[in-house]
């Protein structure tokens, strides 16, 4: 949202220059598009900020894919998301970490450490999704989370997911979840503890989709 462009014009493409504010805090950046006769189209991120974060990456756009790496660095946040063509479709990795990481969105976020991995592609009609994610100290809003592990693995839209979190030390919260997912089905049960009382459930929460995109 509030995004202003400016286009200047290179001997074989454009140079764009673009500042704004997103639901991460405001950004700004410069970016170079190349579309030279008979070669494929290039991407070149000169510089992307997002706050206190810096992306800069060349991608080439091909045949169905795109190929080339980002590298995320400053403001807490480091790590690459590399595409590649994969499957006949687009590939991607994500490797990221995250130390003193804030962002002064609409809905502050504060990361005070965080791994997160995750691998997968899409197209034609297939996609698979691995991800793992383990962080500690989070603030969304008002929301804390002391600590979070978790874990998932879809394939077309169908597989399952795992996570844990707790509250602050000492605050005696713990929940676990585990669940499975399906294109118009999602299940899931929790366990845990808060104070003292234990958190159960006598059967799976099951959603299922309606007509009208609701569940």
């Amino acid at each position: 949202r509030d995004v202003r462009v400016a286009l200047a014009p290179t001997p074989d493409g454009f140079r764009i220059e673009t500042e704004g504010q997103s639901t991460l805090g405001p950004f700004d950046g410069i970016v170079n598009l190349t579309m030279p006769a008979g070669g494929p189209t290039r991407i070149g991120i000169e510089r992307l900020d997002i706050w206190r974060t810096s992306v800069t990456g060349d991608l080439v756009l091909g045949e169905g894919a795109v190929s080339g790496d980002l590298r995320l660095a400053g403001g807490g946040v480091n790590g690459t998301i590399a595409l590649a063509p994969r499957n006949g479709g687009q590939g991607f990795e994500v490797a990221l970490t995250a130390n003193d990481a804030t962002f002064p969105g609409a809905t502050p976020i504060a990361i005070n450490e965080a791994t997160i991995n995750a691998s997968g592609f899409f197209g034609q009609g297939n996609s698979t999704v691995t991800g793992t994610i383990r962080a500690a100290g989070i603030n969304y809003g008002t929301l804390f989370i002391g600590r979070l592990a978790a874990n998932a693995q879809v394939t077309n839209g169908r597989g399952s997911f795992q996570a844990a979190l707790a509250g602050r030390r000492g605050s005696r919260f713990g929940l676990q979840l585990a669940g499975d997912v399906a294109p118009e089905r999602i299940a899931v049960a929790a366990k845990g503890d808060y104070a003292g009382r234990a958190i159960s459930m006598p059967r799976r929460a099951v959603l299922l989709k309606t007509p009208d995109g609701g569940w």
